[in-house]
């Protein structure tokens, strides 16, 4: 998405889940996106589950997990 589509939808997300009971599943590579959206993450790695909890946990880790989160400028 481009980042002025990106921005409404995130608000719209945000939105609703907080005037609502739903619960959203969002999938992106943009960190920002999910620093925005998310209580919790799941990193994928080859197909499997390499982390899940919260991104602070994940940016304090020593592992790809960490250097992906840090590299995208999320130090926690």
């Amino acid at each position: 998405l481009d980042p002025l589509i990106g921005s409404a939808i995130t608000a719209l997300i945000k939105q609703v889940t907080a005037t609502t009971t739903a619960t959203s599943l969002v999938v992106t590579h943009d960190l920002r996106v999910a620093e925005a959206l998310a209580d919790r993450v799941i990193f994928l790695h080859g197909g499997r589950i390499a982390f899940e909890g919260t991104l602070r946990d994940a940016a304090s880790r020593n592992d790809t997990v960490g250097s992906f989160v840090r590299a995208g400028g999320f130090h926690g």
